[in-house]
């Protein structure tokens, strides 16, 4: 008895300082990652950036009963009902105070990190933490954290982790409990945003990795998985084609040719900027795919391929496990690669929060790399103290441009001329910026702005419609309405437009032209009060 009482008494005593260091190591990742992200904490509602459409301006987040509605007939742009209802929740308990939605986001980006760690030292990465501390203050994240309307990516991310991580304890022990627990957190992921559609195949590769081969077993446990990915996958492309067909003027890569020129160069971009974090910018200069080059077309694939093929050449473990990384780097970012249409396309190939769900991949790559450099209890070996110290520098110069990246969200002003700064050629920041001055009452800037934007990408209808208000509030009517009927060639379907161009031929003293165009624009908004009382007041004008 005294032996066994001795032995636990040990093993206590071995407990102890393990617990306090994985505190430690939990509270580096808390701190490093709020500490980075802090400055998202003052930011403003990015209304011309889907705020308003997200939360401010939803008025399905004000309705005491809309959550039937919410999963049942949202009427949003896409099916993700849990980040609704979550949005819902939030709106219910403190209405549109920023504070509290970048408190959370913070929040839920951390955890996100905490569960990195935890599905890393499943996975038997040796300095599993520091690919949690590498992904909480990684620049990368700074946009899916600060932006509000990517609520969606950091809800999401914590689900996907849960469920990796009890899929692997369920290869370990069997558990059905676990394996159920992975399937519901996968759908929880997908309901969230549908980033994560290719898990059931990620699932397959870590078997590979694990045991060399994808065995029946392995594709049985993956079907609810693929359903999962099938169903959801299926309604998120219904939603995005629905959405384009509204919105027609906005075209994604056309042809085979072209998507795969996009794809290729997109999933190098992000490899590099997953590397290379800096130079970020809210909107990247979009390529020019008309005719592509075939360097274009093949050169990133041939660099894919190359290295894949180095990595296939031997059979050491690091060469697995890399590749088994790498491919779920790249597996995550084949819906976001352009081989799917989506409406982000009509501003630019690529973008940071794209990018969130792989850097998750990158990090856990990291952490490998540091655990084979710094070969932890080995503190004899030559050049340990300096690895460590350029590990705590790398993480050091990834949180200090973090927090700086963080401070160019805290307000429109301040991100759209930080765009404009980095890329001329951002047309939505140029067509936001004209609103931004508008609303200051700087007409001659405003209108500098919109031209800009127009000469930039002539084919966005909202861009010519702001150009018709401008023109319309100093007087020349006669090309405002111009610009309205050049808004309703390129889209049809934007009510306002109708009402803008109303407006303008009212004051022409065109009664019946202005009577017509109200006419249209109530029978796409016929709840829109202003319009019918428009309406009223320039057909009894048209009578006389």
């Amino acid at each position: 008895m005294l032996a066994q009482r001795t032995g636990r008494g040990m093993i206590q005593k071995k407990e102890f300082p393990s617990r306090i260091a994985l505190l430690l190591k939990a509270a580096l990742i808390v701190a490093a990652g709020a500490w980075a992200h802090a400055p998202a904490l003052h930011g403003e509602w990015l209304r011309d950036w889907d705020d308003a459409t997200e939360v401010t301006g939803n008025t399905l987040l004000r309705e005491p009963g809309a959550l039937r509605r919410i999963w049942l007939n949202p009427g949003t742009p896409d099916y993700l009902p849990l980040k609704t209802t979550a949005q819902w929740i939030e709106w219910h308990l403190w209405q549109d105070r920023a504070v509290a939605y970048h408190a959370v986001n913070i929040a839920l980006h951390l955890l996100g990190a905490l569960l990195l760690w935890r599905l890393l030292g499943r996975l038997g990465v040796r300095m599993a933490w520091l690919g949690g501390l590498f992904f909480a203050v990684h620049p990368l994240a700074v946009e899916s954290v600060a932006w509000l309307s990517e609520f969606k990516n950091v809800l999401s991310l914590p689900f996907l982790l849960l469920a990796a991580t009890a899929f692997i304890d369920h290869e370990t022990s069997r558990s059905r409990t676990a394996y159920v627990l992975s399937v519901l957190c996968f759908l929880a992921s997908m309901l969230c945003k549908s980033s994560g559609v290719m898990l059931p195949v990620v699932l397959l590769a870590h078997a590979w990795w694990r045991r060399g081969r994808v065995s029946r077993d392995d594709l049985v446990s993956s079907l609810p998985f693929l359903a999962i990915s099938l169903a959801l996958g299926l309604v998120s492309l219904h939603f995005q084609r629905h959405l384009m067909a509204i919105n027609r003027e906005f075209p994604g890569p056309e042809g085979p040719v072209a998507r795969l020129a996009v794809a290729g160069t997109a999933a190098l971009f992000y490899g590099f900027k997953c590397l290379w974090p800096f130079g970020l910018s809210p909107v990247y200069p979009r390529w020019n795919l008309a005719h592509p080059a075939l360097w274009r077309v093949a050169g990133p694939w041939l660099v894919i391929a190359v290295s894949a093929a180095w990595l296939c050449r031997g059979k050491a473990p690091w060469r697995r496990g890399t590749l088994f990384s790498l491919g779920c780097f790249g597996l995550f970012l084949v819906p976001v690669l352009g081989f799917v249409p989506m409406t982000y396309f009509r501003i630019t190939w690529v973008a940071d929060h794209f990018a969130y769900l792989p850097l998750a991949c990158v990090a856990g790559l990291a952490a490998a790399a540091a655990g084979v450099i710094l070969r932890p209890g080995v503190s004899s070996r030559p050049g340990n103290a300096l690895a460590g110290i350029a590990v705590a520098a790398v993480i050091a110069i990834l949180a200090l441009s973090s927090r700086g990246y963080s401070r160019v969200f805290r307000d429109e002003e301040t991100l759209w001329s930080r765009t404009v700064s980095e890329n001329p050629g951002a047309w939505i920041a140029h067509a936001n910026l004209s609103d931004i001055r508008l609303a200051q009452g700087r007409v001659p800037e405003a209108e500098t702005e919109i031209r800009a934007a127009l000469l930039l990408e002539p084919r966005v209808a909202a861009s010519h419609n702001n150009l018709g208000n401008i023109l319309s509030r100093t007087g020349r009517l006669e090309e405002a309405v111009a610009e309205y009927e050049a808004a309703l060639r390129l889209n049809s379907r934007l009510p306002e437009v109708y009402f803008n161009l109303g407006d303008a031929l009212f004051n022409l003293h065109r009664y019946s032209e202005a009577a017509r165009r109200y006419g249209e624009g109530l029978r796409l908004s016929p709840d829109y009060a202003p319009g019918r009382a428009h309406l009223s007041l320039a057909l009894s004008r048209a009578a006389r």
